[in-house]
C-alpha cells in the first residue's frame, strides 16, 4: 500500500538525540504539516505479560501533541490507514498504526493536549484475516508463514532475529540449516468449518506455541525468543543478508539508571499445566454431501389416474442442483455415441427438465439429484398426506430408448458424474470408504450382460488402485484392467435371476477381521501403511456402464440412494471419544495457581489420523523427531513445552523493575545486576520515554 506523509513531530532528547516522528495516511498525496509536542512526545509500552513462554509480547505507544487541531483526519475505522514510525536519526526504531477509536478530548481551551494511541505493526495482525497464497489451498512451510505475518504487519523490520535451538536433524543443527523451511503445514487449518479464516495474529501465535518461542517487536527489529537458549545464539535475517549473530550482556550498573522506583518481585508460579492439541480431522472437513446442503431447482409431478376413486396417484418430484465446486454434481446432454456428452449449467438443466414431460428427461444423464414423494389424491384434488416425507435419490440414466440399446456410459469411461474435493492435507493411518444403495429404475429387468461403476481417487500427485487382489497408489491416473479396476460392485444376488431391480447395497470391499475400521462399509480404500500422502484430494466417480442380454428388458436409469463418502481413522486401544490430544504435568504442588490450558492449533502428530493441523516434517510428520539443540537430542514440542514449563516454574524466580537509560537493551540481551550474582535476566516488558531517555524495565530471571 502506498502512503503519503501527511504530518511530521521532531523533537531532541535530554541525551542530545535527534528524533522524528513521521504520521503518514494511506493514498494521502498532499503537503505535509509540522506538529507540536507535548514535554514528552512519544512514549512506548512494552506488553508486559507475567507468562514468560507468552507467545506474543508486542508494543504500543502513544503520541502526545499540543495545539489547537483536533487531527479529526487521523481517525478512522482502518487499523493500517494511518501509520506512525518514530525514527533516531535516519533509523526506524518504532512502527505501528493509530487506533482507531473516538477520542474525548479538552474542548474548552484554544490550545490543548491530544494523546493519540497506537498499536506496533505486529499488533495490527490481530484485524489481518489471512489469505490463501493460491487458487486453492496448499501446504505452507512455517517459514512462509512467518514471512508473510511480517510482510502484512507492514512494519518493514530492519532485522528478523530467529533463535538456533533446533534443526531437521544434528547435521541440519550444525550446519545452521532453518528448520522452519522444513516444516509444512495445510492451509486448511486456517480456516474454521464455516470457511471463516484465522487472522495473522492466530496463524502467528500458533506457530510460536509450536516452537516454544516468543515474538517481541523492538527498536524497529523483530525478535521470535527462546527463553531457554542459553548460547544466545540466532539467525539474524535482514532484506537481503543472513548471519549468525550471538547475544551480548549488560550490567544495569553499567547501563546507568535514570530514575528510581525500582522493584523486586517473585514471579508467579504455577502448579499445573495442560497442552491440548486441537486436532482437525479430514472428515470433519470434507464437503457435506447431504441433500440438505443442495440448492432446489425444479420440480414436476406425474399423475395417474385411479378409476376406482376417480383420483390420482400423483408423485412430486424435486430437482436439486449442487452450487459448491467442492461437491459438483454433473449433468449433460448426450449424444447418439457413447460417452458423447455436452456439459450443462444449472440453467440448462433446469431448461430440459421444465420442457421433459416425465420424470425420465430426454437426452439427459448425470448424478442429478432427486428427492420425490408419492400420495394419492381424491376426484376434488384432496391429498392424503400434509406434509412431504421425500425419498432422496441420484438418477443416473445409463440407457436410451432406441432399437439398438446403445449405452450412454462406455466401459472404462472417463465421464465423471460427481466429484468431491477435500482441501490438502496430509493423510495416514486410517481410509476413505464408499458407500451408496443401487436400484435400477425399470417395471423388471433381466440378463444383465456387462455393468462397470468405477471411480478415481486422487491424494496430491497419487492414485488409488484396488480390487480383489488387494491395493496399492502410484502417480499413474488410469485404472488398471484387470486386477484393480476400482469397481464399484453391488450384490446381484436376487432370488429371481431375471429380476435386476434392486436396491443392491454396494459390496465391502477391503475390510479384514479386527483391521481398526469398525462400522464401515461400502468400498474402502487404505491409504498406504509405508507412506504419507500429501496434497489435495479429489474423488471423481464416473458414469455406470450397463448393458443387458439380447430379449431382456434393460433399466435405463440407475437410482443411487444414501451416498456416503467419509474418511475412517484406524481405531486403537488408546483412543478417547475427544479427537483432541491432551498433555499434562505437575510444575510445583506448592503453588496454587493452575496455568490457564493452552490450546494448539498445530501441533505434532501422535497418532491422530488425518488431521489438517499436523506438521509435515519434510515427506513425514513432525512427531518425536525435531532435533533441539538445548536438550541434545530429539524432541516432541508440546512436551518439549511443558518440560519447559515445569523446569521454569518447578522453583522462584525474581521479577526486577529498574529504571534505566535507554541503551541498545533488545529482547535478547541477557542483563545482569551485581546485587543478584550469578542471575540472568531477559526484559519482559516496560515503558520508554525517549526524551527522557528513560527505560523502566522489566526483568525476569532465566538461570
Amino acid at each position: 500500500m502506498s502512503y503519503g506523509l501527511i504530518y511530521t513531530l521532531p523533537f531532541n532528547g535530554i541525551d542530545g538525540k535527534d528524533y522524528t516522528i513521521k504520521i503518514e495516511k494511506e493514498g494521502y498525496q498532499g503537503t505535509s504539516a509540522e506538529l507540536t509536542g507535548q514535554p514528552s512526545p512519544f512514549t512506548v509500552t512494552l506488553s508486559d505479560e507475567e507468562f514468560v513462554y507468552t507467545p506474543t509480547r508486542f508494543s504500543t505507544a502513544t503520541l502526545h501533541i499540543f495545539g489547537g487541531d483536533y487531527l479529526q483526519d487521523l481517525f478512522s475505522t482502518d487499523y493500517r490507514m494511518c501509520r506512525v514510525t518514530l525514527y533516531e536519526g535516519d533509523r526506524m526504531i518504532w512502527r505501528g498504526f493509530i487506533k482507531p477509536e473516538i477520542y474525548t478530548q479538552d474542548y474548552r481551551n484554544v490550545k490543548f493536549n491530544l494523546d493519540l494511541e497506537c498499536y506496533s505493526a505486529m499488533s495490527v495482525l490481530e484485524y489481518v484475516d489471512y489469505k490463501q497464497k493460491g487458487e486453492s489451498r496448499g501446504f505452507v512451510t512455517l517459514w512462509d508463514l512467518l514471512k508473510q505475518c511480517i510482510e502484512e504487519s507492514r512494519g518493514e523490520y530492519g532485522f528478523v532475529y530467529l533463535p538456533h535451538v533446533y534443526g531437521t536433524d544434528q547435521s541440519a543443527f550444525n550446519a545452521w540449516n532453518n528448520p522452519l523451511s522444513e516444516m509444512s503445514v495445510s492451509e486448511q487449518n486456517f480456516f474454521d468449518e464455516d470457511d471463516n479464516p484465522m487472522t495473522y495474529k492466530n496463524v502467528l501465535e500458533e506457530i510460536m506455541k509450536l516452537m516454544n518461542w516468543t515474538c517481541v517487536d523492538y527498536m524497529g527489529d523483530l525478535y521470535f525468543i527462546d527463553i531457554n537458549n542459553q548460547d544466545g545464539e540466532y539467525y539474524q535475517y535482514g532484506p537481503s543478508t543472513f548471519s549468525k549473530v550471538q547475544a551480548g550482556s549488560m550490567s544495569v550498573q553499567d547501563i546507568g539508571f535514570s530514575g528510581d522506583g525500582h522493584t523486586l518481585d517473585i514471579a508467579p508460579g504455577y502448579n499445573k499445566v495442560t497442552i491440548r492439541c486441537s486436532n482437525y480431522p479430514v472428515g470433519d472437513a470434507l464437503p457435506d454431501t447431504s441433500f440438505d446442503t443442495l440448492k432446489y431447482l425444479t420440480s414436476k409431478d406425474t399423475k395417474i389416474y385411479q378409476s376406482n376413486t376417480q383420483g390420482y396417484k400423483v408423485t412430486h418430484y424435486e430437482f436439486m442442483n449442487s452450487e459448491n465446486e467442492r461437491y459438483k454434481l454433473w449433468a449433460y446432454k448426450y449424444g447418439s455415441e457413447e460417452d458423447d456428452m455436452t456439459d450443462l449449467s444449472s440453467e440448462e438443466l433446469k431448461e430440459e427438465i421444465d420442457k421433459a414431460t416425465t420424470w425420465e428427461l430426454a437426452s439427459i444423464t448425470g448424478a442429478i439429484p432427486v428427492r420425490y414423494d408419492e400420495y394419492n389424491e381424491d376426484k376434488n384434488g384432496n391429498a392424503d398426506i400434509t406434509d412431504y416425507e421425500f425419498t432422496e435419490q441420484y438418477y443416473i440414466k445409463t440407457g436410451r430408448r432406441t432399437a439398438d440399446r446403445t449405452p450412454i456410459f462406455s466401459r472404462n469411461n472417463r465421464i465423471p458424474i460427481m466429484t468431491i474435493k477435500g482441501v490438502p492435507a496430509a493423510y495416514s493411518n486410517g481410509a476413505f470408504a464408499i458407500y451408496f444403495s443401487l436400484e435400477m429404475l425399470a417395471t423388471m429387468t433381466g440378463g444383465l450382460a456387462t455393468y462397470d461403476f468405477h471411480f478415481r481417487l486422487r491424494i496430491g500427485s497419487k492414485y488409488y488402485h484396488g480390487g480383489d487382489n488387494g491395493y496399492y497408489w502410484d502417480t499413474n491416473p488410469e485404472p488398471v484392467v484387470g486386477e484393480y479396476t476400482n469397481n464399484l460392485w453391488v450384490d446381484f444376488d436376487d432370488t429371481n435371476a431375471n429380476d435386476f431391480k434392486g436396491p443392491y447395497e454396494i459390496q465391502t470391499k477391503g475390510r479384514k477381521l479386527n483391521d481398526g475400521l469398525d462400522g464401515v462399509k461400502g468400498y474402502v480404500c487404505h491409504l498406504p501403511e509405508d507412506e504419507i500422502l500429501y496434497g489435495d484430494m479429489e474423488f471423481t466417480l464416473f458414469g455406470p456402464h450397463a448393458s443387458f442380454v439380447i430379449g431382456s428388458t434393460p433399466a435405463n436409469y440407475f437410482a443411487i440412494q444414501n451416498f456416503e463418502f467419509s474418511y475412517a481413522k484406524y481405531s486403537t486401544n488408546d483412543d478417547s471419544e475427544d479427537s483432541d490430544r491432551t498433555y499434562e504435568n505437575v510444575v510445583n504442588e506448592n503453588y496454587i495457581n493452575e496455568l490457564d490450558e493452552i490450546e494448539l492449533k498445530i501441533s505434532s502428530y501422535n497418532n491422530d489420523g488425518a488431521c489438517y493441523s499436523k506438521v509435515l516434517f519434510g515427506d513425514k510428520y513432525l512427531e518425536s523427531n525435531l532435533y533441539c539443540g538445548i536438550t541434545g537430542n530429539t524432541i516432541r514440542p508440546e512436551e518439549l513445552l511443558i518440560r519447559r514449563i515445569v523446569d521454569y516454574y518447578s522453583a522462584t524466580k525474581l521479577r526486577l523493575t529498574e529504571v534505566l537509560k535507554r541503551a541498545d537493551i533488545t529482547p535478547i540481551t541477557k542483563l545482569t545486576d551485581r546485587t543478584q550474582p550469578g542471575k540472568y535476566f531477559l526484559t519482559m516488558g516496560g515503558e520508554i520515554d525517549y526524551k527522557m531517555n528513560s527505560f523502566k524495565v522489566i526483568m525476569v530471571e532465566v538461570v
